[in-house]
């Protein structure tokens, strides 16, 4: 007997959309199982008063570094807990 998926496909593609058109990663956990969408490209941000693109998507690149450092450390965390007798 083979195991329901954890989540569908129309799920798992309104999920990308919104990734996409928002510049966000989506997450979605289910009996455990953590499922992550991300966007393929980083968002395109108009110019503002506030402040340029450039310092926009540098803002964003810097932000995805940290969440990718963040996520590395974790699995080590947990990897090396794993490893204890």
């Amino acid at each position: 007997m083979t195991r329901k998926a954890v989540i569908s496909a129309a799920e798992l593609k309104r999920m990308a959309e919104v990734a996409n058109s928002e510049g966000v990663t989506v997450e979605f956990e289910r009996d455990g199982a953590i499922v992550r969408v991300m966007p393929f490209q980083p968002p395109q941000v108009q110019m503002s008063r506030e402040g340029s693109a450039e310092a926009e998507l540098a803002r964003w690149m810097a932000n995805n570094e940290i969440r990718k450092q963040r996520e590395a450390e974790k699995a080590e965390r947990l990897r090396l807990k794993g490893s204890k007798p």
